[in-house]
């Protein structure tokens, strides 16, 4: 039976909702802040003032800071998790969003956020995510990159979702003070945010002494910033319902699993029949994110197809290399787990957390994999059964930002409720025509020196949210996502405005 990713939980409802108000932090007004609220003659003032009073029919808008937000989307789109007519949190064949309008802002020009603070722009990033609130907030758009008055009409949203751990982390706060002070009744979601309050509200019952633990697991992609994200604000939840009890959190990097996903040919050529020069994934070695050929067994590759690409040298194996998404799936998942035994924690992994919205795609796998770990023997005993807690649930922030945006819009008699399908209007920003032409490179794309090198809080429009089109994007780059995100696929294609 295929498995379905487990969307918890009932417990939310016993939560204090006070208690989590209080976690959230006092921000004052950015320069780009009080534009938005109080400069009429700025590029960027958003007129809220002239807000619709009636969100319902407004659409549900996505920022994101790469295309990884189509996972994202496709959480939202396929979300069954509540009782249409009672608001019961149980499937009832309906989508959840069946009906939604939705409009999709992905920030290509200023992209990726990720390297904005190691170049001392914390401030310039933190803009940029206010700026992509602004936009999705707004009624006006580009029709093309020299189009500055902005002839284009949209309709403003009636609940921003943030897609992007980065730009969560470093902006949700600002956008949720933006929103709270335009007086719109637009609420904020961020998915870590939305992640930490429902795991908190479920651990808060196995952390009720101090000599209580949990241990979570973490799958994400060179993000140490999500598991540091997860675990202030999963504590700072607990602390609040004064939980006493230790809460243990472990993590790998799975970047070679999100690259074979997105068919990087340096982590995955389906053409290759022995290994190559040119790949970036695990090799044998004796780190903990290593290939350990003591663990072949365990790992349990599948050979087939040359799914594993290694040379052999008389009784020995030689460069080993992983060659199916599947193979790196039970890699990264047997390498955390292996991790967190070698910590000695005494108590079994209840949770894994998937940082990254695309793993959604191969959960099915990842409960295989757990499934094959609990049948392996080393010398008869079932030695990961200590280690895998018998309820173990892989769970996905995209999946608990769809829960808290459905209980948003119900408790707010928002919902569109249509009986229509739903759709989707998508936007990319781009650079402006007509910057100077050391600011872009041959293509029109920001050069690097441009794009890390500007100031914050000046009124320079240097690029223009435009209709999506992969003309405007690097690489054509949407194909990985027809088996990962299929029907968020099929609307941004339908929206590609070659």
């Amino acid at each position: 039976m295929k498995k379905v990713l487990v969307l918890i939980f009932a417990a939310l409802l016993a939560f204090s909702c006070v208690n989590r108000k209080t976690q959230i932090q006092s921000v004052s007004l950015t320069p780009i802040m009080n534009k938005a609220l109080n400069e009429p003659s700025s590029f960027y003032y958003a007129g809220f003032k002239s807000y619709p009073t009636n969100l319902k029919n407004l659409p549900i808008g996505i920022s994101a800071s790469s295309l990884d937000g189509l996972n994202l989307l496709e959480a939202f789109l396929t979300a069954d998790n509540f009782d249409n007519i009672t608001g019961a949190e149980k499937s009832d064949g309906i989508l959840d969003f069946a009906g939604e309008e939705f409009t999709f802002f992905y920030d290509g020009a200023n992209a990726p956020y990720e390297l904005y603070v190691p170049n001392g722009k914390k401030d310039l990033l933190k803009e940029l995510v206010v700026k992509d609130a602004i936009f999705l907030a707004g009624s006006r758009y580009s029709k093309d990159p020299s189009d500055k008055e902005r002839k284009g009409v949209k309709s403003p949203v009636k609940v921003i979702i943030m897609a992007g751990n980065t730009s969560a982390a470093y902006g949700y706060h600002d956008v949720k003070t933006l929103m709270e002070q335009s007086g719109t009744g637009v609420k904020t979601i961020s998915p870590v945010d939305a992640a930490s309050y429902a795991l908190a509200a479920k651990l808060k019952w196995n952390l009720s002494s101090e000599t209580d633990t949990v241990g979570i697991g973490i799958l994400s992609a060179k993000d140490t910033l999500f598991k540091n994200e997860l675990t202030l604000k999963i504590d700072s939840y607990l602390r609040a319902e004064g939980s006493l009890g230790k809460l243990f959190i472990e993590d790998v990097d799975a970047s070679g699993l999100v690259e074979a996903m997105e068919k990087n040919i340096n982590y995955i050529d389906t053409a290759s029949k022995a290994p190559r020069r040119n790949y970036m994934g695990p090799h044998i070695g004796s780190g903990e994110m290593d290939i350990r050929l003591n663990l072949m067994r365990v790992y349990g590759f599948d050979y087939k197809l040359y799914h594993i690409l290694f040379q052999k040298e008389r009784d020995s194996v030689k460069n080993v290399q992983i060659n199916s998404v599947k193979n790196y799936a039970k890699f990264y998942l047997i390498s955390l787990i292996e991790k967190y035994r070698e910590t000695g924690f005494n108590r079994p992994l209840k949770y894994i957390v998937l940082g990254d919205s695309e793993l959604r795609g191969i959960v099915d796998t990842l409960y295989d994999a757990v499934s094959d770990l609990r049948d392996y023997r080393y010398h008869g005993e079932p030695i990961y059964n200590e280690v895998l807690a018998k309820d173990l649930q892989f769970v996905s922030p995209s999946e608990f930002a769809a829960k808290e945006c459905y209980r948003i819009l119900r408790g707010g008699h928002n919902l569109a409720l249509r009986t229509t399908d739903y759709s989707l209007k998508a936007f990319v920003s781009f650079p402006a025509y007509g910057l100077d032409p050391s600011c872009v490179d041959e293509n029109g794309h920001f050069t690097s020196g441009y794009k890390y090198g500007r100031d914050f809080g000046t009124e320079e429009v240097s690029y223009l949210n435009v209709p999506f089109s992969s003309a405007y994007i690097k690489t054509d780059s949407l194909g990985i996502y027809s088996q990962y995100a299929p029907v968020a696929y099929k609307l941004i294609t339908k929206n590609n405005n070659r």
